[in-house]
């Protein structure tokens, strides 16, 4: 399931593709897809789904996530059915923010922070 949630980011181009914004929060549109925390951890943890062809979508689909999501600063929450309460829960999203490499002048800022024990150099 959890590759299954990493795999269905192909269909994807936007992040309006499989959420809504609401009028106060962005939340996943019933019964899609995506990719939260919980599923990169059990795909890191696990091996059985590691073939060579789930590798390859594994990767494309991490590109594409980051593409989308590299530029959305916001929360992805789950809108609960009304039988079930209404509101909103979550979130479980995955920094893909984190994927983004740091520029030459970010690093410089770090080596020269005076908070370097906060970066283990």
């Amino acid at each position: 399931m959890a590759f299954e949630h990493l795999a269905a980011v192909l269909e994807y181009n936007s992040v309006d593709d499989f959420s809504i914004r609401g009028k106060n929060e962005r939340y996943y549109k019933p019964k899609v897809r995506f990719p939260g925390a919980n599923h990169i951890g059990i795909l890191a943890a696990t091996q059985g789904w590691r073939t060579e062809e789930n590798m390859n979508a594994a990767k494309a689909a991490v590109k594409r996530a980051y593409e989308i999501m590299k530029d959305v600063d916001e929360y992805i929450t789950f809108k609960k059915p009304s039988e079930f309460g209404g509101g909103f829960v979550g979130s479980f999203n995955y920094n893909w923010q984190a994927l983004k490499p740091l520029t030459e002048e970010q690093i410089v800022n770090i080596i020269n922070s005076s908070y370097n024990f906060q970066f283990a150099f």
